[in-house]
């Protein structure tokens, strides 16, 4: 599938060496590396460049910062349909009021939100994936219950229908 800034990233190369696990390895330690340089600063901020809030100046900033520290090419060239990326901030901060548990239980108040149109409700136990939806209407009174009670993952389908902006 094509990336959506593919007309601005360099074509894939192939592996010349064959031995990937060495190149895995190189990356690997190059990554650690980059990461022990990343050190507070007064203001709270990193230093190298490290967005302390999602950039929203462009789609393009906002995709970057999202996965940032990685790069678009590397995360299309590596990730992007072929293995989950994840990445582990260490700070809650950093996504911000990007959208938060109190978003969803304000829209849920505020608005007519379907089991399974609208969001799904689910937890895994013993690597497998248990749906917890009720049926009709999602209620801020509901899904908060599921939530905290059931340690259950909230899954909101399109929450840009219901929060403009940031």
């Amino acid at each position: 599938m094509r990336s959506p800034f593919s007309e601005k990233m360099p074509k894939r190369k192939g592996s010349s060496s064959g031995n990937e696990s060495a190149t895995a390895e190189r990356k690997m330690k190059k990554q650690k590396t980059e990461k022990a340089k990343l050190k507070p600063t007064a203001e709270g901020k990193k230093e190298k460049g490290v967005p302390s809030k999602i950039d929203f100046t462009s789609s393009q900033a906002a995709f970057e910062s999202l996965i940032f520290p990685k790069k678009c090419e590397e995360f299309f060239g590596e990730y992007w349909e072929k293995q989950p990326l994840v990445l582990n901030r260490g700070e809650i901060s950093y996504y911000g009021d990007l959208f938060t548990k109190e978003n969803l239980f304000s829209i849920l108040k505020q608005n007519k939100i379907l089991y399974e149109d609208d969001i799904n409700i689910c937890r895994f136990v013993d690597g497998e994936k248990e749906m917890l939806n009720k049926t009709g209407q999602a209620t801020e009174e509901k899904v908060r219950k599921d939530f905290k009670n059931l340690k259950a993952t909230v899954q909101f389908h399109q929450p840009q229908r219901y929060k403009v902006g940031r």
